[in-house]
């Protein structure tokens, strides 16, 4: 069946924050017009059509909730239907946008510098030349992790460089990866995977199986 009502944004989503919207809440964003409405003696009543919506990834549709965390800027629909006692349907498709993190320019070049700092070493030439190095290996790591999402134009937003941070310093502090022991002193093999603090924030932009 054809969609045959108004199209009406709603206010953008936001990258990494969970939403619930209940079919009477969606319905604030239709515009029946003359068609039908909920008051009608013969409406059976509102659902949200599944199969007809294109949610955001991250964000599921069922028959009565719209909800989850979107991981994708964008532009979606989600589309509602309501029907009377005689299966007569009308759809309406509520535009969905996904506003991207802006990225921050001056985070982005200061990267080497703020890792630097991080470890205590920021006037260390020599260690900004190895950070170099990890960074561009970390940053890789993540944007294949999280398969690009939380990237604009190839920068990670601002949560995705904090796990970027974390992680370079630990690859830079050793970056031979090969523990080795000095007397009394043992020094590990350094970066070895993500920290859990760092996959608490990768999952939220990570497309994973339900």
């Amino acid at each position: 069946m054809a969609l045959t009502g108004t199209q009406v944004p709603m206010p953008p989503l936001e990258l990494g924050q969970t939403y619930t919207f209940t079919v009477a809440q969606m319905y604030t964003y239709v515009d029946t017009g003359t068609n039908a409405y909920p008051g009608d003696s013969q409406a059976i009543g509102w659902s949200l059509y599944v199969f007809g919506s294109t949610p955001p990834p991250g964000m599921t549709v069922t028959a009565t909730t719209f909800s989850g965390t979107p991981t994708e800027a964008g532009d979606f629909v989600v589309v509602l239907e309501w029907a009377n006692r005689y299966n007569q349907k009308t759809r309406y498709n509520v535009l969905v946008a996904v506003a991207g993190n802006e990225p921050e320019p001056v985070e982005v070049i200061d990267a080497k510098a703020d890792v630097a700092a991080l470890m205590g070493q920021p006037d260390n030439p020599d260690l900004v030349a190895v950070i170099d190095k990890a960074l561009t290996t970390i940053n890789a790591m993540v944007s294949a992790y999280t398969r690009g999402n939380g990237f604009t134009g190839g920068v990670p937003n601002r949560e995705l460089r904090a796990v970027i941070r974390t992680a370079t310093a630990r690859l830079t502090a050793n970056p031979e990866q090969v523990a080795s022991t000095v007397g009394g002193v043992t020094v590990g093999a350094g970066f070895n995977g993500w920290s859990l603090a760092e996959l608490a924030v990768l999952n939220r932009y990570r497309k994973r199986a339900l």
